[in-house]
């Protein structure tokens, strides 16, 4: 976990959910899981603290570079159909809320399957504390195509209009 990578990261949680988003994933009216999202430049993200060797001067750090950050889904709905349903709409709400042009996040390996499915793609890796580790990183459009999301239906945000 990051706080194992970095023991002071627990004391940027406020931090964190200020600058960013959490967004909470429904099924109806029920929750099921939630998201966040926090903009980079702020050196409180993993991407910044722990990546930084093979992140700094990359597109991966940028004003409109966001990681994708602790993703949690109830047991009972990790379905293969479900959380690319959410995954989806909290990205459509994203980029329709804040500029984005690049998504990054960390994993452990044994997830990069779930994370290209997202249009994320593998930067680098390391090992910690005997765990291969994964820094990856889509930009805007790649994760839309692999989300399904038309960023064409989005038009009327700026930055999109912009990167189109």
């Amino acid at each position: 976990t990051e706080y194992e990578i970095d023991p002071a990261m627990a004391s940027l949680e406020d931090q964190k959910d200020e600058l960013g988003g959490v967004m909470a994933l429904m099924l109806g009216s029920e929750p099921i899981g939630t998201i966040r999202f926090i903009p980079t430049c702020h050196h409180v993200t993993v991407t910044e603290r722990f990546w930084g060797h093979a992140s700094a001067g990359t597109a991966l750090i940028g004003a409109d570079s966001w990681e994708v950050g602790r993703l949690i889904m109830s047991p009972d709905h990790r379905r293969g159909d479900l959380l690319p349903a959410c995954m989806a709409l909290a990205f459509a709400e994203l980029v329709q809320t804040v500029k984005v042009r690049h998504l990054h996040g960390s994993c452990h390996m044994r997830m990069m399957r779930l994370y290209r499915r997202f249009g994320l793609q593998l930067h680098t890796t390391a090992t910690f504390k005997g765990a291969e580790c994964a820094l990856v990183h889509g930009d805007v459009h790649a994760v839309a195509r692999a989300l399904k999301v038309d960023l064409g239906e989005l038009a009327d945000v700026p930055e999109l209009a912009e990167a189109a």
